[in-house]
């Protein structure tokens, strides 16, 4: 069975979003809590004042439940967590950033 083209690891996928963030001028952060289970891979903070928090999992993978409930506790309160698995959903991201620089502007 041929491999997915499509397909890359979580750790390709942050070294590649990571490029995208920084380009646009943002930072890509990674909190550690010690205190709370399943908060997302990366906070990313991007001119003019925007917040995207986002969860990377390797093509095909998905959230587990503690990340799931962190999830909609942070959708409860108004924040997406985007969850690209893809190089394609990860360049969704910059889009939405793109998108809504455009409304701002």
């Amino acid at each position: 069975m041929p491999k997915n083209p499509e397909h890359i690891s979580e750790s390709a996928l942050d070294q590649y979003l990571k490029s995208l963030i920084e380009k646009k001028g943002g930072l890509y952060l990674k909190f550690e809590p010690i205190h709370l289970r399943g908060i997302p891979d990366r906070f990313i903070f991007l001119p003019p004042g925007i917040l995207i928090i986002a969860e990377l999992k390797a093509t095909g993978k998905k959230p587990s439940l503690h990340q799931k409930a962190v999830h909609r506790m942070f959708k409860k309160i108004g924040f997406d967590v985007w969850i690209p698995d893809t190089k394609k959903k990860a360049d969704e991201i910059i889009e939405h950033y793109e998108n809504l620089l455009k409304k701002i502007n």
